[in-house]
């Protein structure tokens, strides 16, 4: 029990830390939509373009232009939308 405790909380560590920063308003983002949206279509609708995965059904990195990209997403229907650069820290990526 207290293993399963202690990996709960490291594995939400990196999660919390996402979740807590401020979207990025251009540059590459990271688009969370609900299965049942188009991610593309989110996307290609705020203006945007999706840069990765081509295969992608809840989650893709985009990059789009203006201080309103992220507020944008969020109105054509994204979940959440994370500043990529933070992502690819918490990767072991340089950015």
């Amino acid at each position: 029990m207290a293993l399963t405790m202690a990996l709960g909380l490291t594995a939400g560590g990196p999660l919390l830390a996402l979740a807590t920063v401020p979207s990025g308003n251009d540059g590459i983002v990271l688009v969370v939509t609900p299965p049942w949206r188009d991610l593309a279509g989110v996307i290609d609708v705020a203006g945007g373009r999706q840069i990765g995965p081509d295969t992608a059904y809840l989650g893709a990195l985009a990059t789009g232009e203006g201080a309103d990209f992220a507020a944008r997403l969020r109105q054509g229907g994204a979940w959440a939308v994370f500043d990529g650069g933070t992502l690819a820290a918490l990767c072991g990526w340089e950015t």
